[in-house]
């Protein structure tokens, strides 16, 4: 019988599949996932993975190194809003 892994969320497993060896294309694809999908949390890991990898690599062919961390830092600010907003409806007196 094999062992299943434990299943994580996406934003946390994000960080260890950006820093794999994915050619650019696969890079290209995943980071419209990344852009496609609401990552609540993990932001500044993934943000600094993503820059990471993205090191060396030319934008020529259309890659979407900047796309994806322009998404990525408002994707943060978003988050940041949301989790202000949240606590200060929190801390309303009834």
């Amino acid at each position: 019988m094999s062992e299943t892994k434990k299943r994580r969320p996406f934003h946390e497993t994000i960080v260890d599949h950006i820093r794999e060896e994915l050619d650019v294309d696969d890079l290209d694809s995943f980071g419209r996932l990344i852009m496609a999908t609401k990552i609540p949390k993990n932001h500044d890991a993934i943000i600094s993975a993503w820059e990471k990898r993205c090191r060396g690599i030319d934008d020529a062919d259309g890659f979407l190194r900047f796309d994806v961390l322009a998404d990525l830092l408002l994707q943060r600010k978003e988050a940041e809003a949301e989790a202000k907003a949240k606590e200060q409806a929190q801390n309303v007196p009834a």
